[in-house]
């Protein structure tokens, strides 16, 4: 049995038993799929990335619409201010030589400043890269969104396809478990007749007994698998899940096997994270093109409307006669005409970023090309170790049935069924794990070929 459960152990993960319910729904793995988009929070938080993004977009987008606004400011200048006159001036007091000097207060010591202002932006080199820059992030948040959602498919296909072989496993069990009682009654029944020994009474009762834990083993994988199919789903109703499949060992071998050759005719660009990388590109192309135009020109027109009163004492702000009305209307045009090595030197990043996409992309061809290679020989190496597999478990059932009609004619002994039904049990777990290998291994080769983007709205 250890050969069967070691890979399963090794792509189950323990996250608890199955809570009791009192009614049972049916879902398919399109369903499953389906449920865990709506419902599954990582892929409502990956969503509001491109919802962001999107915003940002529109952000940039309203660039060009004028503004308006309105302010005002209330100021009290703490200094006083002085001139110096003389005694000869015509504002001196009467008090004061004709060649003293007299400092005279002026101005005044609060101002009131409320105005209207519109500003309108005629041209700037870096609206169009901008634009492009949160097009692209934007692309590139879809995509990422894109990627969570293949990965959170190939879960479910996986804990999905698992539960479906431990089920198959499960009924194969259940049968040999009949079998072998049957053959532990008969058994006894020859003891006490004296036609049989206790040891052979002893091997059949510990042959049934291994039977009956490995059932115990699998549904306990059954249940751990499809606890993980429902944390996948964020599946947390009081309906029982119940998987809806016509799954058969025959189907998956067939659609494997017609299904390995098309493996190697897979590119590279069907994957998302080929695509991921083009977008990382195009972002650099985008931040190249946004740090050129920090050093080129762009131009506005801004235009204000208010009022300047003035007072020493505050109440006197709004006396009528104060308010003094101002206006102008200007265009601004800005030329950076030396931006030191900033702008130089972020080019050079940006260049360096460009490469370095490219050099990406050449990365993951080449790994793709290796995970392809990998799929293949995976998938056909599991297929031929299945088709053997499938040959020994069917000679295994066949003898096993012969022996059963020779134990009833007496032409064998008990401990002969006992072998055989051992055998058996053994071809079976070796059966059941190769065909877990082959269902993974498929799962597996559709996703580095990309066949789970449909499902994910690519």
């Amino acid at each position: 049995m250890k050969r069967f459960f070691l890979p399963a152990l090794l792509i189950l993960l323990f996250v608890g038993s199955i809570r009791p319910g009192f009614a049972q729904r049916t879902f398919t793995v399109e369903e499953c799929i389906d449920y865990a988009i709506k419902n599954n929070p990582a892929l409502f938080s990956g969503a509001l990335d491109t919802t962001i993004s999107q915003i940002g977009m529109k952000r940039i987008g309203g660039e060009y619409i004028p503004t308006l606004n309105l302010a005002a400011s209330l100021q009290y200048y703490l200094l006083k201010r002085y001139t110096i006159i003389e005694g000869t001036s015509i504002v001196a007091p009467d008090n004061i030589a004709d060649n003293e000097a007299y400092p005279l207060e002026l101005g005044y010591r609060n101002a009131w400043f409320p105005s209207f202002n519109a500003e309108q932006l005629l041209y700037d080199p870096g609206h169009a890269a901008r634009y492009e820059l949160n097009s692209v992030s934007a692309q590139l948040a879809m995509q990422q969104l894109i990627s969570l959602k293949i990965e959170l498919i190939a879960a479910i296909y996986k804990s999905f396809s698992t539960c479906l072989v431990l089920g198959v496993h499960e009924s194969f069990l259940k049968e040999n478990l009949k079998r072998t009682d049957t053959l532990v009654y008969f058994t006894h029944e020859k003891f006490a007749k004296g036609t049989a020994l206790k040891f052979e009474v002893n091997q059949m009762e510990v042959s049934s007994n291994r039977i009956r834990n490995a059932l115990i083993q699998v549904q306990g994988f059954y249940n751990q698998s499809l606890e993980q199919l429902k944390v996948f789903m964020n599946y947390h109703e009081p309906d029982m899940l119940i998987l809806q499949s016509d799954f058969t060992p025959e189907l998956v071998i067939a659609g494997s096997r017609i299904f390995l050759d098309s493996i190697l005719h897979a590119g590279a660009s069907n994957r998302i994270e080929y695509r991921i990388l083009e977008s990382q590109k195009q972002l650099s192309a985008a931040n190249l093109s946004l740090a050129k135009n920090r050093s080129l020109p762009y131009l506005s027109v801004n235009g204000m409307l208010g009022f300047n009163p003035q007072a020493t004492n505050i109440e006197d702000l709004f006396q009528g006669e104060r308010w003094k009305p101002y206006s102008y209307i200007g265009l601004n045009l800005y030329f950076p005409f030396f931006q030191g090595l900033d702008v130089k030197r972020n080019t050079e990043q940006m260049r360096l970023q460009m490469q370095q996409a490219d050099f990406d992309l050449a990365a993951f061809q080449n790994q793709f090309s290796g995970e392809k290679n990998n799929a293949f020989l995976q998938l056909k190496n599991s297929l031929d170790l299945m088709t053997l597999s499938d040959s020994t478990l069917r000679l295994s059932e066949e003898n096993v049935s012969m022996l059963k009609e020779a134990l009833d004619y007496g032409l064998v002994t008990t401990l002969h069924v006992i072998v055989g039904e051992n055998e058996l049990f053994l071809n079976q777990s070796q059966y059941f794990a190769q065909l877990l290998e082959v269902t993974l291994s498929n799962i597996n080769a559709r996703k580095v070929r990309g066949d789970f983007n449909r499902f994910a709205g690519l």
